[in-house]
């Protein structure tokens, strides 16, 4: 019997297997993959199997063969050294580009104006409400306080709240 190369996704550092059964699912975060030796119509991993850390701005979920295989982090998300899914961008920053990483999103900031949700993928225009206010790096609008509103859209600090007007009522926060 011919030694045969476990599927694409799965390893097996045994050497005395002998069966495909023994195989193992690669790990999620992991690419596992080894030098193929064919003899014959058999192929077969030889003794230079590898299981490598997903490549930053990738995710690798459980199975995942090789880099090629890997899925790349869409726009919204960032995924590190070993990320096995792909994980929303924070509030308040900004995850526009394809294969983020943790070190890239942290330098986008959103941008005075507007607020940024969970899994912002792109630098939106000022949209902070009016009776709000959006300092950089908002993850979401700051109301303006009982007895303050604030007529504008996209403000950016809390000077844009101004006193309710003498004979007006501003009972509510985020009166604008």
């Amino acid at each position: 019997m011919s030694p045969s190369k476990c599927p694409d996704g799965y390893y097996n550092l045994k050497t005395t297997s002998i069966s495909s059964n023994e195989c193992v699912k690669c790990p999620i975060g992991y690419v596992c993959s080894c030098t193929t030796t064919t003899v014959g119509s058999y192929t077969y991993c030889t003794g230079s199997m590898s299981i490598v850390k997903c490549t930053v701005g990738y995710y690798c979920p459980a199975g995942t063969y090789s880099i090629s295989s890997s899925l790349e982090c869409p726009a919204g998300y960032y995924c590190p050294l070993g990320a096995f899914a792909k994980i929303p961008c924070p509030p308040g920053y900004v995850c526009d580009l394809k294969g983020t990483t943790d070190t890239t999103y942290t330098t986008t900031k959103c941008p005075a104006g507007s607020y940024c949700p969970s899994a912002t993928s792109a630098v939106p225009s000022s949209n902070c409400p009016a009776g709000y206010y959006c300092p950089e790096g908002s993850g979401f609008a700051i109301p303006c306080e009982i007895g303050y509103y604030n007529p504008i859209t996209g403000s950016s600090d809390s000077s844009a709240c101004v006193l309710c007007p003498t004979g007006k009522y501003c009972s509510s926060r985020g009166t604008s």
